[in-house]
């Protein structure tokens, strides 16, 4: 494999009318897929479990969770593994992102949020209890 690996998340609904057993089973595919097929790496896997959908998907109220973290050297994983779920009748939804632009997002949103706390002037000290507060300048 490539030095240059790229990082990748796949987020996966099952429908609740799989077993325990058959979503291990069509992860362990995913898994063959991305370590044969795509000469990559899974790095992380995570089955949620059951769950309340926000909304039904293909008439089902609930499905299962399941997260995948791998490294691959092209983004073709990515296409290829979305092909494979489109036309997978157990898959109810997935969302693929590559997690090295998303760490990014979160880190210039965490530096601008640090930006902005540093403009904001600090706030005026308090008045000692039992002292009134001082009196406005006159013709401010």
């Amino acid at each position: 494999m490539s030095d240059t690996l790229k990082h990748y998340e796949t987020v996966l609904v099952f429908s609740a009318t799989l077993g325990d057993e058959a979503v291990k089973a069509e992860l362990g595919k995913l898994t063959a897929d991305i370590e044969g097929k795509f000469n990559g790496k899974v790095t992380h896997q995570n089955v949620w479990g059951r769950r309340t959908l926000a909304y039904p998907i293909l008439k089902s109220k609930e499905g299962i969770y399941a997260l995948v973290q791998y490294e691959a050297p092209t983004g073709k994983v990515v296409d290829g593994i979305e092909q494979k779920l489109r036309i997978n009748e157990t898959v109810l939804r997935f969302l693929s992102v590559n997690r090295e632009v998303e760490l990014k997002r979160g880190k210039k949103g965490e530096a601008e949020k640090a930006r902005r706390l540093k403009k904001q002037p600090a706030p005026a000290p308090a008045a000692p209890a039992g002292e009134a507060p001082a009196a406005p300048a006159a013709g401010a």
